[in-house]
C-alpha cells in the first residue's frame, strides 16, 4: 500500500493529539509489560521534563499503539536540546550540537551552566552562557495541543509595550523558541525519513521566520448603500 505523504508537524500532531502516545506511556507498569519506566521516560510522564531514555518502554507500546506512533515518539525523545545565546541587549542566536560543530564552536559545561566558545579558543576569549531549550518537550507540548509556539505576530519594532503586553526582549525570546521548535522539526523529519510504515514524512511547512513574511495590507474601498450614501468596505491587497 502506498504511503501517505505528511508534513512532520502533522505526523507529530497525529502521534500526540490523535494517538496520545505520551499519555499511553503513562499507563505502562512493570508488572504488566515487564518494562521499567522509572527513569527519564517516567519522569517526563509525571513532570513534563526532559526525557533521555525511551527505547525499551516505547517498544512495549506495540500492544496498544500503531508502530508508527511509537517510532515517532522514540525519535522525538532522542532529539538533542537547543540552546539560546543572548547577544547584546535583545538579540538571540540559536544553537544545537550540529550547528555548533558546523560553525567551529564547542559546548562546554561549567559550574555556572552550559557555555559556548570557539573550538580553538584564544585564552582571553570567555565562553558565553546559554539557555537550554528541551526540544523534545517543546515538540510534544505543541503537537499535543495542535498549535505552534507563540511569536507575537502583532508586535512591531519600535513599538512601546503597553501594560500586559510583551516587551522587545520577551518577543525576541519567544521567536527564538519558535525557531528552536522548527529546527527540532527539521531534525525530526531527517530522523523519520524512510522509517514509518504508513507515512512518508516531509517538511516542515511551518515558515522559518513568519514575522518576516509580509502580511496583506487592509485598505478602505467605497461601495454605495441602498440609500445612495457611500459605505466603507474593506479588502486585502
Amino acid at each position: 500500500m502506498a504511503k501517505e505523504t505528511i508534513d512532520v508537524e502533522k505526523v507529530v500532531e497525529w502521534a500526540y493529539r490523535v494517538q496520545c502516545v505520551d499519555r499511553q506511556v503513562g499507563g505502562l507498569t512493570d508488572t504488566v509489560y515487564e518494562v521499567s519506566i522509572s527513569g527519564g521516560l517516567g519522569e517526563y510522564v509525571r513532570l513534563g521534563t526532559r526525557v533521555d531514555n525511551s527505547g525499551a518502554a516505547t517498544k512495549a507500546l506495540g500492544l496498544r499503539l500503531p508502530d508508527d506512533a511509537a517510532i515517532v515518539h522514540d525519535a522525538v525523545l532522542a532529539l538533542g536540546d537547543a540552546f539560546l545565546e543572548w547577544r547584546a541587549r535583545d538579540t538571540v542566536e540559536l544553537w544545537d550540537a550540529r550547528l555548533a560543530a558546523d560553525r567551529g564552536m564547542v559546548l562546554l559545561r561549567s559550574k555556572s551552566g552550559l557555555m559556548i566558545a570557539p573550538a580553538y579558543e584564544p585564552e582571553e576569549t570567555a565562553p558565553v552562557p546559554l539557555e537550554t531549550i528541551s526540544t523534545s518537550v517543546l515538540i510534544i507540548l505543541n503537537g499535543r495541543a495542535g498549535n505552534r509556539p507563540e511569536w507575537h505576530p502583532d508586535w512591531r519594532p519600535g513599538s512601546r509595550a503597553s501594560e500586559g503586553e510583551p516587551d522587545r526582549r520577551e518577543v525576541m525570546h519567544a521567536r527564538a523558541v519558535y525557531l528552536a521548535w522548527r529546527l527540532g522539526l527539521c531534525r525530526l523529519a531527517e530522523a523519520l525519513a524512510g522509517r514509518l510504515a504508513d507515512f512518508d514524512v516531509v517538511g516542515p511547512e511551518a515558515p522559518e521566520a513568519p514575522w518576516k513574511v509580509r502580511r496583506p495590507r487592509i485598505v478602505e474601498d467605497t461601495v454605495t448603500r441602498r440609500d445612495n450614501q457611500p459605505s466603507p468596505r474593506w479588502k486585502r491587497r
